[in-house]
């Protein structure tokens, strides 16, 4: 089905939302979310006593039809019975509304002969009407600017990362640690089956979307392989696109075809489809955020030689190790680099070589990270900062990152950090990590988390230069 963008932007930006069937037994839990919306809400239920509460509690109007409400409808939420879908898609057919998002599930994914019956109609009416649906089995649109959203915590205002995801229940984990981490995630589509919109429709929409720098996709499969390997070539020199793959094992595979009824593919596919087309391959939320984090504050860098600082003893040793590991290259530092550090380093419990454990030396701290940013043999810097108790502590650290970011705004050199702490619980951890975020300099907690996700982005950027 060729897809109308005019429609399906209508359902990704809309102006007037319909909730169909709403459930006291999730105490209306889409007219609830739809609290923070800023349009028109409307309520459909033929059932006199919820539609009473509906308009008395929630004060949202009912109909017992989408053909009755009097205005155009952008988007419609279903969460009826599966058996009544196909007559309530229809009534949207009907009123032309801009397009649906299925809550509803029971489909093709049961692997049985009445839900693949329906899921056919379902697919025979959309197609017969130009009709988006969005679904079934799936969570729908999440609008950050628009107040439109699938899950209890409020939105903010974000634009700039879309996520696209057939799974809902990671939508919802994303979009959860994307503001927990000030990501500014503005966009999401949870599509489940994907039976008439799928991967590459989505894409190629927010491909063209101006308000979409970042794309972060979940995927469990595909069902027009070639389409989707084309479609991503033309987006990723244009907008990084994240991929994270699920279904690569043989039981990932057979969750896969029970959960959206998706083909997964092999691993060695999935990675020569990441390879080939300059996508960035990602393999949790974890690292997605990293990589989002990374992508969200750095400009963009294809540099390999990185200068590491801050790491004590057998941490500077072991930071080393997991860049080296990651790809990156730990030169050593130039002659003049080395005699400038060596009129006045002290040695006792530190080293000055690249990584430069400062021991002792924290009060020279300008002196050292300008010569590490100025030296030739260094493309970019990765500094430790330890969480500290101690105010003399936190006070240092702040002013090696406002030295931070004055080199890197002189010398166009990427600077990232590591907040490190044996007590993942710390509350130190996260004065420093706030204080990072005002430098607008990306924070790791280990150092192959970070390692991982420059390299990762790095070599997005040099992929794409290569490419022209």
């Amino acid at each position: 089905m060729a897809i109308d963008h005019e429609r399906l932007d209508r359902v990704i930006n809309p102006k007037s939302v319909a909730v169909v069937g709403d459930s006291q037994k999730n105490d209306f839990r889409w007219l609830n979310h739809m609290k923070t919306f800023k349009g028109k809400v409307y309520s459909v239920h033929i059932n006199p006593e919820t539609a009473k509460r509906i308009e008395e509690e929630l004060k949202v109007p009912n109909f017992k039809s989408l053909k009755d409400i009097p205005d155009d409808i952008d988007y419609v939420i279903f969460n009826v019975p599966r058996k009544v879908a196909p007559s309530v898609l229809q009534d949207a057919a009907e009123k032309e509304v801009g397009g649906v998002a299925m809550f509803t599930s029971g489909f093709a994914e049961t692997d049985t002969e009445e839900g693949s019956s329906l899921q056919n109609a379902i697919i025979d009416i959309a197609k017969t009407n130009g009709l988006i649906v969005i679904g079934p089995n799936c969570m729908g649109v999440y609008n950050s600017k628009r107040g439109l959203r699938f899950l209890d915590h409020p939105v903010g205002n974000s634009k700039g990362i879309t996520l696209i995801s057939q799974s809902g229940s990671i939508a919802s984990s994303f979009i959860t640690a994307a503001e927990a981490r000030d990501i500014p995630l503005g966009k999401a589509v949870s599509f489940g089956n994907g039976v008439v919109l799928e991967n590459p429709d989505y894409l190629e929409y927010f491909a063209q979307d101006k308000e979409t720098q970042f794309i972060a996709m979940y995927i469990e499969g595909v069902r027009d392989g070639k389409r989707f390997f084309d479609v991503l070539k033309k987006t990723t020199p244009i907008k990084p696109v994240l991929i994270w793959k699920s279904g690569l094992t043989d039981a990932g595979q057979r969750a896969t075809a029970s959960h959206t009824n998706s083909l997964a593919g092999s691993r060695s596919i999935w990675e020569a489809v990441c390879k080939q087309s300059g996508a960035i391959q990602v393999n949790s939320l974890e690292e997605s955020m990293d990589i989002l984090t990374t992508l969200n504050t750095l400009d963009g860098f294809t540099g390999t030689k990185v200068g590491l600082a801050g790491g004590a003893g057998g941490q500077s040793v072991v930071m080393a190790d997991d860049f080296t590991n990651a790809g990156f290259e730990v030169p050593a530092l130039t002659k003049e680099s080395n005699e400038k550090l060596g009129s006045f380093f002290s040695l006792v419990g530190a080293a000055y070589p690249n990584p430069i454990d400062m021991g002792s030396n924290r009060k020279e701290i300008e002196t050292v990270l300008e010569t590490l940013m100025e030296d030739n043999n260094i493309d970019f810097v990765t500094m430790q900062f330890s969480a500290s108790k101690n105010i003399e502590d936190q006070e240092r650290a702040e002013f090696s990152m406002q030295l931070l970011t004055e080199h890197r705004k002189r010398l166009q050199k990427p600077i990232a950090s590591i907040v490190f702490s044996p007590d993942p619980n710390a509350t130190e951890q996260n004065i420093i990590k706030d204080m990072l975020k005002k430098y607008q300099i990306p924070s790791f907690p280990t150092y192959q988390r970070a390692s991982i996700a420059l390299k990762k982005v790095s070599d997005y950027y040099k992929f794409h230069t290569k490419q022209g």
